[in-house]
């Protein structure tokens, strides 16, 4: 169960300051308006915004995610991550639901048996995802690549949006 847990947590941390970007599959990569695991994340007043960093690497063996939580929302952020332990328990009794691209390859990892573990330290938290089967970490690390190309894109659309907000005000 810990295992579950703490797959549950690099999946949360996963989706921070995300809204939706799309996957090219017809299936949006992140979406926290639909999916049922993401809204857990949405549904908590402020969290989005209150993630001091979110950062994913590859490792030799897997991946690594670092996550800052601004100190007031890390309570907000502890009930969603019980929000989604619930979701997760709905799923796992066969009930049918919406999840997005992201959530459904991480689900494919966790079938795959990959390895989770997390530390927490403050309002920090490092989770590390491995794999002993050189096969199963190609597949960690290309979902890591294609967060981390779905983060650039929604980045770009950010900037774009706050330099269009800024036209006409002579910035």
């Amino acid at each position: 169960m810990r295992n579950f847990k703490v797959g549950l947590m690099i999946l949360a941390i996963s989706l921070i300051y995300l809204a939706t970007a799309t996957a090219g599959e017809g299936k949006a990569w992140f979406d926290m308006e639909n999916c049922a695991f993401c809204k857990n994340l949405a549904d908590q007043p402020g969290l989005m915004e209150n993630f001091a960093k979110w950062e994913h690497h590859n490792v030799k063996n897997g991946s690594l995610s670092i996550s800052e939580i601004n100190k007031d929302y890390v309570d907000a952020y502890k009930k969603a991550m019980a929000g989604m332990e619930a979701t997760a328990k709905k799923a796992q009794a066969g009930e049918q639901l919406q999840m997005c691209g992201y959530c459904e390859g991480f689900g494919g990892l966790m079938m795959k048996g990959v390895q989770f573990d997390e530390v927490q330290s403050g309002n920090t938290f490092v989770s590390i995802s491995w794999s002993s089967d050189s096969e199963v970490v190609k597949a960690i690390h290309a979902h890591t690549d294609r967060t981390n190309d779905e983060m650039k894109k929604m980045e770009e659309i950010e900037k774009k949006k706050e330099m269009k907000g800024h036209e006409g005000h002579g910035h």
